[in-house]
């Protein structure tokens, strides 16, 4: 599930499953995160003009649309020290979920 929910952030999401034994491994395949997955997909929905708009500013700009967040806020020595999470464009802040569930 948080596989998902990080992956629908980046650029190219896609969902997929590959195992050397050719077992299946879907989220759909777990009722208990389904509500959580599809609630992350339909984010990813609403987010695709902004997506298309830093699409755009990298191509004419060359703006990178997943950024380090050390690129913004270079002054937080903090920034420097946080590998996980990033910037989708300059707007938003993906984190990493620090609790479970």
């Amino acid at each position: 599930m948080r596989w998902v929910q990080n992956g629908v952030m980046h650029p190219r999401f896609t969902i997929h499953s590959w195992n050397d034994d050719h077992t299946v491994n879907e989220p759909w395949m777990y009722p208990g995160v389904t509500p959580a997955i599809r609630s992350a997909i339909e984010l990813r929905y609403r987010l695709l003009p902004y997506f298309y708009t830093l699409l755009w500013l990298a191509h004419t700009d060359d703006e990178p649309m997943l950024r380090p967040t050390f690129l913004d806020h270079e002054h937080d020595a903090q920034t420097f020290e946080e590998c996980d999470d990033f910037l989708l464009g300059r707007d938003i802040l993906v984190a990493k979920c620090r609790r479970t569930g």
